[in-house]
């Protein structure tokens, strides 16, 4: 093969490449250079009940990416959002490109149109707050999420696993896995959630900084029903009702509380964020007072 026929082949597989990335359109590089991606930024819990009460002004609604944590109540909220918004993007695993290429992206995220069949739209998935959707995201947005006692959460993942007979887990645990050994060996599926929202300095006390600043609304499992009202209050969700879904089988392994002691002490730098958590969260619900307007995002959504 000459050296000319080689170049022309190494240019073709690197078109196809970037076809496979980008389609026919921009790459992120080429789009942060436009200024097309990038800046955007949540909307703060105080912004959201200003806009409800309409001492701020909100033109337009904003997508919403909702950070879904494991065995923390996301299947059915995922439902919720599903019923409200008009198109969902899924991360594969964390990555959310290229499955939706960059030009793509920039389009799903503008306000929506006349009869718009796709916008607003929400992402989910299970990503922190370094994920790189919301490093590209150009315009300002909605970051929701949903904690669970710490402790609570690894118990349930291990008891939904000892009813999934078609997995190498449930073999384990129904064989005398303890929960403490569980943890260990699979908690890498199962992340504490401070390193999800402080995933470059994982501490309590900075998970509590950037949840506090990086997320517009969360709520806590063991108050969905009320989690479910804000949405409706501060988003302006028309539709929020429903029915628990993922939830663990009554044939499910029962747990000894000196295995749950045992995960406690394990834990202690999550049960830290989430104590922390709970008390922002109730100094939250002790402030907010009821609105009766309608809430000018409430006209874009699918419901």
């Amino acid at each position: 093969m000459s050296e000319e026929s080689l170049r022309a082949l190494l240019a073709e597989r690197d078109l196809e490449i970037r076809r496979l990335k980008v389609s026919h359109g921009r790459t992120f590089e080429e789009l942060t250079a436009l200024g097309a991606v990038g800046g955007g930024t949540p909307y703060r819990f105080e912004e959201l009940v200003a806009i409800r009460d309409g001492s701020a002004p909100a033109a337009t609604v904003p997508p919403l990416v909702f950070i879904h944590l494991p065995k923390a109540g996301g299947t059915t909220l995922n439902h919720i959002l599903m019923k409200n918004y008009r198109f969902r993007c899924d991360a594969y695993s964390s990555d959310f490109f290229p499955r939706y290429y960059p030009d793509e992206f920039v389009s799903l995220v503008q306000p929506p149109g006349y009869d718009d069949t796709k916008r607003p739209v929400f992402f989910t998935g299970h990503i922190d707050l370094a994920n790189d959707l919301l490093r590209h995201m150009p315009v300002r947005y909605l970051a929701i999420t949903m904690l669970r006692d710490p402790v609570e959460r690894i118990v349930s993942h291990f008891r939904y696993h000892s009813t999934r007979e078609n997995t190498p887990l449930h073999a384990e645990i129904r064989g005398g896995l303890k929960l403490p050994a569980y943890f260990q060996k699979f908690q890498g599926a199962l992340p504490p959630q401070y390193a999800v929202f402080s995933p470059e300095k994982p501490t309590a006390s900075d998970a509590l900084s950037k949840l506090e600043t990086g997320i517009s609304l969360f709520g806590l499992q063991a108050q969905f029903s009320e989690f479910t009202a804000l949405l409706g209050s501060l988003a302006g969700l028309p539709d929020v009702g429903y029915r628990p879904l993922n939830v663990t089988a009554q044939s499910a392994v029962d747990v000894p509380q000196d295995e749950i002691e045992e995960l406690r002490s394990m834990l202690a730098e999550d049960v830290i964020f989430y104590d922390g958590a709970c008390q922002l969260y109730r100094r939250r619900m002790a402030a907010l007072t009821e609105s009766r307007a309608i809430h000018p995002w409430s006209r874009f959504y699918a419901g």
